[in-house]
């Protein structure tokens, strides 16, 4: 996102060099909490696997490559071997439990709209901080929002994780 697209979201004085920074750190969570917008390798280890792994990010199909192992041995896996399911994060292993160990390469979908609001909304946080919980000044008051739960909230509408069921 650019300063021009962003300054189009919020209001502010800030200078350019300031919002940037703003800006920048506000990418850098998203892309924390959301994963990477490129190829994606989610592994997972378990003591007793299940059917299904869900992929922290949804994938589009075909998928790249799925790997069982068992120890040392390694099995690539067709895509008769498992199914993608319709909201495609969750990996069925079809006829069989997952191995120990998966390794899954594949390519997520991206939902670049619900990224780039997330960074507005994170910026425009930053901005409105003033650093004071309340104030009050003659008989008006203010209360400012818990500043980590609204980033917590704000991320979680991107957040990722990967898990073996």
């Amino acid at each position: 996102m650019t300063l021009t697209q962003l300054r189009a979201h919020i209001e502010t004085d800030l200078p350019d060099e300031a919002l940037q920074r703003i800006l920048s750190a506000a990418e850098t969570d998203v892309l924390k909490a959301a994963g990477p917008a490129s190829a994606a390798v989610d592994e997972f280890e378990a003591e007793f696997p299940g059917a299904y792994v869900t992929l922290r990010q949804p994938a589009t199909v075909p998928l790249t490559l799925v790997t069982e192992y068992y120890d040392t041995a390694a099995t690539v896996l067709t895509s008769a071997d498992y199914e993608l399911r319709q909201d495609k994060r969750r990996l069925y292993r079809v006829g069989a439990y997952w191995a120990p160990r998966v390794v899954v390469a594949y390519e997520p979908t991206i939902d670049l709209p619900a990224r780039e609001a997330a960074a507005v909304d994170l910026v425009q946080l930053a901005i409105q901080n003033t650093g004071l919980a309340s104030e009050r000044i003659g008989d008006y008051s203010s209360q400012a929002a818990d500043q980590r739960k609204e980033r917590a909230r704000i991320l979680a509408r991107v957040r990722t994780g990967g898990i073996l069921a």
